[in-house]
């Protein structure tokens, strides 16, 4: 799983930030919170050999960027 940020409006120029591996999605909920950082809320697996189970990640910064 990995966030893309846009540098852009057109988001021409971009980067990405990997997170975790991730072998299957369920449902899937983006949202920043107050201090600008993007919480991910998703259901899947971690492993290929997991369980689908609900997992929350926060950046470090809020472009994602550490």
């Amino acid at each position: 799983m990995s966030i893309l940020t846009c540098e852009d409006d057109a988001c021409t120029s971009r980067s990405t930030a990997r997170l975790v591996p991730a072998y299957g999605f369920g449902y899937f909920d983006l949202a920043a919170g107050p201090d600008g950082r993007p919480r991910l809320l998703w259901y899947g697996r971690l492993g290929p050999a997991g369980t689908d189970a609900y997992h929350l990640l926060t950046c470090v910064d809020a472009r994602c960027s550490a």
